[in-house]
């Protein structure tokens, strides 16, 4: 069983030989793209009573000064750069964004942990980079963005096993987490709210993004209350 340091080895390099193989001049000559978001685990991910993968939809502002978009070479160094920026993103304060006070509550409730793990899920998100701050499914180097952030999707899960994975996606991208992952559903708990499915030995529940249109007279929180209790029951605590 590699140690905690092995395993954040292990990430960069599959990082580093993903990004190595990505054209990327090819993916910005599309003007409006972010930076690439490059999820990294914090030391309390290993410490965690459950380890959780949690996952949004895309960075919406995220490094606009990234070397790569820039045309520097991709390297380790730039790679260790993105990793730790993403651990830092976790840690701050939340506020009265959504969708961080979800992930902090997922931390916290399914860590079984104490408040200063409470960023102890990997934040990751479905695709590594945006457009014009919203959904890179409208630039023109969609599928190129959309097999780079499968591969790094695919890593993380492959290297990380997480026990848990959330996705915030909502259910009209479902077939891009068909599209990415070997999966097999458990159960769709909730038609297009709560649907309950397992890649490797992972168990993963995708339900709306926190911050959806109408999500009071949806009634989304319970649905995530809902994602919570069922992954407690099914991950029984690590001791």
């Amino acid at each position: 069983m590699p140690n905690d340091t092995e395993v954040i080895i292990q990430l960069k390099e599959a990082y580093l030989d993903i990004l190595s193989k990505t054209d990327f001049s090819k993916i910005y000559a599309s003007p409006g793209l972010s930076g690439i978001f490059l999820a990294c685990p914090d030391k309390s991910y290993f410490e965690a009573k459950r380890k959780v993968l949690f996952i949004g939809q895309e960075p919406k502002t995220w490094r606009t000064n990234c070397p790569i978009k820039n045309g520097a070479e991709v390297t380790q160094q730039l790679i260790q750069q993105a990793m730790s920026q993403t651990v830092h993103q976790s840690k701050l304060p939340a506020g009265k964004h959504k969708l961080l006070n979800f992930y902090r509550k997922c931390s916290l409730a399914l860590s079984e942990g104490q408040p200063e793990i409470g960023h102890s899920a990997v934040y990751s998100n479905q695709f590594c980079m945006s457009f014009q701050r919203g959904s890179p499914k409208r630039s023109p180097a969609f599928k190129m963005i959309e097999e780079l952030s499968n591969s790094l999707l695919e890593a993380q899960f492959t290297i990380l096993k997480p026990d848990v994975a959330i996705f915030t996606t909502g259910s009209n991208r479902d077939k891009y987490i068909k599209n990415a992952l070997n999966y097999s559903t458990i159960e769709v708990v909730v038609p297009r709210r709560l649907w309950h499915f397992q890649v490797n030995e992972t168990h993963c529940f995708r339900i709306n993004h926190p911050s959806a249109r109408q999500s009071r007279k949806l009634k989304l929180s319970d649905y995530q209350d809902a994602a919570i209790e069922r992954a407690k029951l099914y991950v029984p605590i690590r001791y």
